[in-house]
């Protein structure tokens, strides 16, 4: 929103022909996100799940009552349970249809495929800094992020660590019992 209201860097404003209402040139630099890791573990039998990520997950017609927003959601349940993420559907792109579609399409999947757990590894205040960059005036078009994941060493080496970690986990005696 800076950017396009023309507080930024001037010379990236002017090739936008955006008119400066300031020049800052730090508006857009110093982005950072925290780069995570993530992998499957199959489990030889079914195991309960986490509910975390329900609410943000499901969009549910804003229309619905409170009463049916909450009975919609745990209808969808098993759903959810056949899916395991739902990253591979794009944020805009996330609702009951689509997952549901999404499940329907997953149908001729083993149910085995879906036994297991995700096991997360995340660098928490990442070193390496990126830019974001305006690609045009327009509102409703979104801009180039650069993240530069890892590219600080300190971040890599914490990645490391993390999935070193979390492989122990995995290989500890009592997650074992569940693989």
């Amino acid at each position: 929103m800076l950017l396009l209201s023309g507080i930024g860097p001037k010379d990236e404003l002017h090739k936008l022909n955006i008119s400066v209402v300031l020049d800052n040139p730090f508006v857009g630099k110093g982005m950072v996100d925290n780069p995570m890791n993530t992998f499957f573990v199959p489990f030889n039998r079914s195991v309960y799940h986490s509910l975390m990520k329900l609410l943000e997950l499901c969009i549910v017609d804003e229309q619905l009552s409170r009463s049916a927003t909450i009975r919609s959601k745990f209808s969808f349940l098993h759903d959810i349970n056949q899916i395991g993420q739902l990253s591979t559907i794009p944020p805009k792109q996330r609702s009951l249809e689509a997952v549901k579609d999404y499940v329907k399409n997953k149908r001729d999947v083993s149910d085995e495929a879906f036994k297991g757990g995700f096991v997360l590894s995340k660098v928490a205040s990442a070193w390496s800094v990126g830019e974001l960059k305006l690609n045009s005036t327009n509102v409703d078009e979104n801009p180039s992020v650069t993240f530069n994941y890892l590219s600080h060493p300190y971040d890599l080496q914490r990645c490391v660590e993390g999935i070193r970690l979390a492989i122990k986990v995995v290989q500890s005696k009592h997650f074992t019992n569940y693989t």
